[in-house]
């Protein structure tokens, strides 16, 4: 049996702590597996909004302009955090995890960063959820305390690792 473990990234000091605890838990086990997963920021509206596109055409011409549109902008979404995704690779092997036991994704903030979190892991039948929660700030803090709360509370079943 793999062990499949979700880790919400960004680039925040509590995020950091969470992969590298991630990490060293996946060392230890037997078939572990990690996905590196950042929720990026909402599709902006000018591209969700096709039944507003301008020219002419049908509806399943603009849906499927619109679908591309999609695709382009989290295609652009994920090179902008392939650096961060290497960077992170790179640590990931000098603490003794191999490339090939570490995926990467990106996603595009369309029902709530916790929402996202929950639906990726439930997809993507992982046992674990590790992320970060940051206390610095008193509106991020309460942000993420939020999100972290809210991935506590609907996990499912699975196990919800919150490092600060």
């Amino acid at each position: 049996m793999t062990h499949k473990i979700l880790v919400a990234v960004d680039e925040s000091e509590a995020s950091e702590h969470a992969f590298e605890y991630a990490v060293r838990v996946a060392r230890d086990l037997k078939n572990s597996r990690l996905t590196l997963f950042h929720v990026g920021p909402a599709i902006p509206a000018e591209i969700l909004e096709y039944d507003k596109l301008p020219g002419e055409g049908s509806w399943e011409e603009k849906l499927e302009e619109h679908r591309m549109a999609v695709d382009d902008y989290e295609r652009r979404e994920r090179i902008d955090e392939e650096g961060h995704f290497t960077q992170l690779r790179s640590r990931a092997r000098k603490l003794g995890i191999a490339d090939t036991q570490i995926d990467a994704d990106v996603c595009a903030d369309m029902n709530g960063i916790s929402n996202e979190i929950l639906l990726k892991a439930q997809q993507g039948g992982y046992e674990a959820i590790c992320l970060g929660r940051n206390q610095r700030g008193a509106l991020k803090g309460l942000i993420t305390a939020h999100i972290t709360d809210e991935v506590l509370r609907r996990a499912g079943g699975r196990a919800v690792w919150i490092i600060e």
